[in-house]
């Protein structure tokens, strides 16, 4: 019994205590004597069952008391500890080992949490490899991946606040866009392409450099890179 009585003891904010009680039933032994016999007299067994003539009960029935104990819980709410709760309601504790951060600037360094983890989060993707010496490779060039993306949003970034520039129509539709992502700068250069084209012999007749749109020589631009890159790669090997 404690051990179900810790189990359902309930909230810490609920005090719950238990009892017992004592339930009698009253019962003529006589109207099963035809049934249960001698053994069911000598046990005291009780029942209920309808009045069997001829021994329905009368001024001279004889009657025996049957107990059974029974168990029950009860539950109120502590006061006290809910006032106490009640106290931190609304309250955003942050804890930080900087003694020397102000609480303004410990609150500004935490709204600036999910800038970090919003780069973090492009780790998140499933690794089908067992051996942990492939698993730290992985993770590795994943790492050269991310430190690629950041330098290309703040290069383009910083160029964008050096030269005046508010925004530039990177998203689709041309709408116009004021913190580039490198998601989006390698997205307008995944069409550009460099087309050889050979005859029967494999040797190379002609060369269809990609022209570039004005957007994209903008984004080359503001990365200074020269679009030379795009557009004279050296001779193609036959």
């Amino acid at each position: 019994m404690p051990r179900v009585f810790d189990v359902i003891a309930g909230p810490r904010n609920f005090k719950s205590s238990r009892g017992q009680y004592d339930d009698h039933e009253f019962d003529d032994p006589r109207r099963w004597s035809d049934h249960l016999g001698l053994a069911g007299r000598r046990a005291g067994v009780s029942r209920r069952c309808p009045h069997f003539r001829p021994q329905c009960p009368g001024p001279g029935t004889r009657y025996t008391k049957s107990k059974r104990v029974r168990f029950a819980l009860t539950f109120s709410v502590r006061t006290d500890l809910v006032a106490q709760e009640a106290r931190y309601d609304g309250t955003f504790p942050l804890i930080t080992n900087d003694a020397t951060m102000t609480p303004a600037a410990v609150l500004l360094a935490y709204k600036y949490q999910p800038n970090l983890e919003r780069r973090n989060h492009q780790l998140v993707a499933p690794v089908y490899l067992k051996d942990p010496v492939r698993i730290e490779g992985l993770l590795c060039c994943h790492f050269f991946a991310l430190l690629v993306q950041a330098l290309i949003e703040r290069e383009i970034r910083n160029a964008m606040k050096s030269a005046g520039t508010t925004s530039i129509p990177l998203y689709p539709e041309l709408r116009d866009c004021s913190a580039p992502s490198a998601e989006r700068v390698l997205e307008i250069f995944a069409g550009v392409s460099r087309h050889v084209l050979h005859d029967g012999d494999g040797e190379v007749l002609k060369v269809f450099e990609p022209t570039l749109d004005r957007l994209q020589l903008q984004v080359l631009e503001l990365l200074g890179i020269s679009p030379v890159v795009y557009t004279q790669a050296g001779t193609p090997r036959s």
